[in-house]
């Protein structure tokens, strides 16, 4: 009884703490980060915005961002960070999405639709950071290949997913936890392992 009710009142705590602390970081992330920022996002932690070198971050609304480990029993090993880095570079998520201890980062454009949720330590990265070839790393380290990200609607990616360059995601997708998904995906599929697996999902409709 005794450890329910320990539970219950740090649960209330960080509840209170995040009601209080989030139009903070609105405030922030406004202001400061130039991020533009849709009504009723909510924050557990303090996540890292890094618009950089022209680059830009949009975010409809209704947005969670859960950066806590004790925010999610999944896990979370770091605080979510959304990165776009370069001129014309655009990271835009849309409505009702939620994530937690994800990395984004954008060094073309990554684009995130309405209502997607995106499970713990999941990454989004659009660009190789760094070029294969060693003698070319030499002279441009940081000047890796990169191509758009498009993940759609009502999409569902579980914890741990690493989504590379050039990636489409269709609408109502779910990526497994795990998966590594180095190619596009159709609407309405399931996708499972490294290396990944695609099947489509089986309808509802006449059950």
């Amino acid at each position: 009884m005794f450890d329910q009710k320990y539970t219950d009142f740090i649960n209330g705590f960080i509840y209170i703490k995040n009601r209080l602390a989030s139009p903070l970081i609105i405030f922030y992330l406004r202001f400061f980060c130039k991020i533009e920022i849709g009504s009723a996002a909510k924050f557990s932690g303090r996540p890292i915005f890094l618009p950089r070198l022209g680059g830009r971050i949009s975010i409809g609304k209704n947005f969670t961002a859960l950066s806590n480990s004790n925010a999610n029993p999944v896990g979370i090993y770091h605080r979510v960070i959304i990165s776009a880095l370069g001129k014309n570079v655009v990271v835009k998520i849309g409505n009702n999405v939620g994530i937690s201890g994800v990395s984004i980062n954008s060094r073309n454009s990554i684009t995130i639709g309405n209502n997607v949720i995106i499970g713990g330590g999941a990454a989004i990265w659009d660009t190789d950071f760094h070029p294969a070839d060693y003698e070319v790393r030499k002279v441009f380290p940081n000047q890796g290949k990169s191509s758009p990200i498009f993940i759609g609607n009502d999409v569902f990616i579980g914890a741990r997913v690493i989504i590379l360059k050039g990636v489409s995601i269709g609408d109502r997708s779910v990526i497994s936890a795990g998966t590594v998904v180095n190619k596009s995906v159709p609407n309405d599929s399931i996708v499972f392992g490294n290396p990944m697996i695609i099947k489509p999902q089986k309808s509802n409709k006449n059950d």
